[in-house]
């Protein structure tokens, strides 16, 4: 059998395979591409969205992320995510959700746990028969801002796959940066990259940078709003030195005493102009 990088395809391993059952919301869909190359396959299933607190919707339809509210298994309320303090005297029932918009879970369960906001956003994307359903979006601590545009994770990974699919360029590890300045940078591992950065070769980054920010603001209404307003100005693109952003990637996952399955990558940042910590091998503008 062929072997690649000292590892049997996967495909080899589980020639039967059909569907691969895993996370699509969140930030997670920006991986799918790379998980599809792996086993050759493009036909995924959700799992369901939970937490250790509970199970909040159980998946129903192949290659769709999220599932139909679990309204049989806990009493679960709404916050409505608008940018203000939550508070328990605004909560939602099921039945008041709308369409389209985000807002926090808080579960009480049979066990004890009452009113507990667990802080994960997420969006009704519809309704199975009178019954919401919702997609993961982010934890709310990972929703960041500059000029009130309120960015998720979700919206910077649906933009950068968006982009990557439309230019042909697909980078492994990437980062959303808010800046001082009134603007996003995003931070780039130059491993995939490098070839591009030869005298000559940086048209097409220019041209990522520009639908970049092109498929932010189509993801993401807020920064669109906050850019129409000019409260926030274009988008940078940074590529580091080769490994640089990768590294950190790695050295966070082996700091943390958690399974690999417990280490979830990040794709933005709350941290302001933290594009600093990586020397630039290039800087491209919107």
């Amino acid at each position: 059998a062929r072997r690649r990088e000292g590892r049997f395809p996967p495909r080899l391993l589980f020639p039967s395979l059909q569907v691969l059952v895993c996370w699509q919301g969140g930030n997670m869909g920006y991986h799918l591409h790379e998980l599809d190359r792996e086993f050759g396959l493009d036909q995924h299933f959700e799992f369901p969205v939970s937490a250790s607190e509970g199970l909040f919707a159980v998946p129903c339809r192949g290659n769709r992320a999220g599932g139909v509210l679990a309204v049989t298994t806990h009493f679960l309320e709404f916050l409505l995510e608008d940018g203000s303090a939550p508070t328990p005297s605004r909560a939602l029932r099921a039945d008041q959700l709308e369409v389209g918009t985000t807002y926090r879970i808080v579960v009480t369960t049979s066990g004890g746990l009452y009113r507990y906001d667990i802080e994960d956003l997420v969006r009704v994307t519809g309704v199975s028969g009178r019954t919401p359903v919702i997609e993961f979006v982010s934890k709310a601590n990972r929703q960041v801002s500059v000029a009130n545009e309120r960015l998720t994770e979700s919206d910077v990974s649906v933009a950068m796959r968006a982009a990557s699919e439309a230019c042909d360029l697909w980078a492994h590890d990437f980062l959303f940066v808010p800046c001082s300045d009134k603007r996003y940078r995003v931070v780039v591992d130059g491993s995939a990259l490098a070839t591009l950065t030869a005298p000559g070769g940086e048209a097409p980054l220019q041209a990522f940078a520009a639908e970049l920010e092109r498929q932010l603001r189509t993801a993401a209404k807020g920064y669109d709003f906050e850019r129409d307003d000019a409260l926030l100005e274009p988008l940078q693109l940074i590529v580091t030195f080769p490994g640089q952003l990768a590294e950190r990637v790695t050295r966070r996952q082996t700091q943390q005493a958690l399974p690999n399955a417990q280490v979830k990558p990040i794709h933005l940042t709350n941290q302001f102009d933290a594009h600093t910590d990586y020397p630039a091998m290039g800087t491209y503008a919107a």
